[in-house]
């Protein structure tokens, strides 16, 4: 069995095949702003270079967020459309999952939200024992503890704790996908799959005051 897997929700963008046994390829690239979708393309030219075809796609793996507006839906569209065209399952895959992932401590998986606002959770050994939410600057500069993000930019904000700065292998993310797919974390139909945004009513009336 092979999946696809389309990480656009952070960056950088990570696009990988495998099978559970061997990682056939992975991408990996910062899009530059004027092509900020090149997933479709490469991952065309990479099943070419190395002999695919689509059929060999058995299922469809799409990090959902939380993360960046426009990439993680970027990244759902052209997960939906693969798994749509080829009548195959996708499955969703949790950004700061990915991120705390082979990590036994306790660690913080750490995006940026935008707007001096986070997405954070708890993880302990891999599992969750909170569930994402987002906070602010002050909030977060506040919290003690291992922070685990994809870039340094957010070094300034932690005064309490240590950063590491991690990008989830391809290994993990092909991983984690066949995980989900075992525990039957399937789309019921390509097209239901919804992004996650984690902006709860609370934020969105504090931005309005």
């Amino acid at each position: 069995m092979n999946v696809f897997c389309i990480n656009n929700a952070f960056p950088p963008t990570t696009i990988v095949f495998s099978s559970m046994e061997k990682l056939f390829f992975s991408v990996t690239e910062n899009p530059p702003a004027k092509q900020p979708n090149n997933i479709l393309y490469i991952a065309k030219q990479m099943m070419t270079l190395f002999s695919f075809s689509p059929k060999d796609i058995d299922f469809v793996s799409v990090v959902s967020g939380p993360g960046s507006f426009t990439g993680t839906r970027i990244g759902i569209v052209d997960g939906k459309m693969i798994a749509f065209s080829l009548n195959i399952p996708i499955v969703s895959l949790n950004s700061l999952e990915l991120l705390a992932a082979d990590f036994e401590e306790e660690v913080i998986p750490l995006l940026p939200a935008g707007r001096k606002e986070y997405f954070i959770a708890r993880f302990q050994n891999g599992r969750r024992i909170e569930q994402d939410r987002c906070v602010g600057e002050e909030e977060l500069s506040l919290m003690k503890g291992t922070f685990v993000a994809p870039t340094n930019s957010v070094e300034k904000i932690i005064k309490n704790g240590k950063l590491i700065v991690r990008i989830p292998s391809p290994f993990v993310v092909a991983k984690k996908s066949f995980e989900k797919f075992a525990e039957g974390k399937v789309a019921k139909e390509p097209l239901s799959l919804a992004p996650l945004y984690l902006r709860s009513v609370d934020m969105i009336f504090k931005k309005m005051r």
